[in-house]
């Protein structure tokens, strides 16, 4: 071996030394150092992590306080009087020029005609007008007709304004009477009209009382027949009006 071949040798060798006794120094201090740091920090119990407290603020919630009612006052209006209206013009009034009727198709005759007139609203239009026997009696308190174009009906007319419609059932050869005693100067009725007097109306307790007369017959006695109601002329009274209402009254 040469001798630069030994000295370079020498020279690795020492560097080597010196780079491992660097390398050995370097580790012991780190040991002797970073070793109980190190050790120190492995067995340091790490302290927790502080948690920040939630808080949760729940609103209150509002209780409703109930108020007692109070009383107020009601103020009454007070009534104003109003302004006055205006005058207007008076308003023209038409002329009547007449109430307008219905015509009728017949009208009775003479004075018969002036009352029909008079009594049309009640009677409405008149039918016809005869001439008949008529039988008529008078009472305390009215009358009695019997028509013949009418038979067997009888009408019983009241002072107190009212008429009835009977339906007679006397025959030839019925008793004529009932046998009773009339108080002096009255008559029991006979025949068609003691029969309704008696078994219709209550002979002696009857509304209608006693006859005051006989029953007297007329050939010529008029009678005209109307809608609501007729009316007869007796030669012996005058017009009686028969309304059909039931009521009636004596026109002269």
């Amino acid at each position: 071996m040469s001798k630069n071949e030994s000295s370079s040798k020498s020279k690795t060798a020492i560097w080597i030394a010196v780079v491992t006794g660097v390398f050995t120094l370097f580790g012991t201090i780190i040991t002797v150092i970073v070793g109980p740091i190190i050790q120190q920090r492995l067995t340091t119990p790490t302290p927790p992590t502080p948690t920040q407290a939630v808080v949760t603020v729940t609103p209150d919630t509002p209780t409703a306080t109930l108020i007692p009612p109070t009383n107020t006052p009601t103020l009454t209006p007070t009534p104003t009087t109003p302004p006055p209206a205006p005058a207007l013009p008076p308003t023209p009034t038409a002329t009547p020029t007449g109430t307008p009727t219905i015509a009728c198709s017949f009208n009775p005759s003479g004075t018969f005609y002036r009352v029909w007139q008079a009594e049309r609203s009640r009677l409405g239009c008149a039918r016809n007008e005869v001439k008949v026997f008529t039988a008529e009696q008078h009472f305390e308190n009215g009358f009695m007709f019997w028509r013949k174009d009418r038979d067997p009906f009888i009408y019983v007319l009241y002072n107190k304004g009212t008429w009835q419609s009977c339906e007679g059932t006397f025959k030839e050869g019925d008793p004529e009477t009932g046998g009773y005693s009339p108080p002096p100067g009255l008559q029991e009725p006979r025949r068609g009209f003691g029969q309704v007097w008696r078994d219709e109306l209550g002979g002696p307790y009857s509304e209608i009382g006693w006859a005051t007369s006989h029953e007297q017959g007329f050939s010529d006695d008029r009678w005209v027949d109307c809608e609501q109601g007729m009316m007869l002329w007796s030669e012996q009274w005058g017009i009686f009006v028969f309304y059909g209402d039931g009521t009636w009254q004596l026109r002269k």
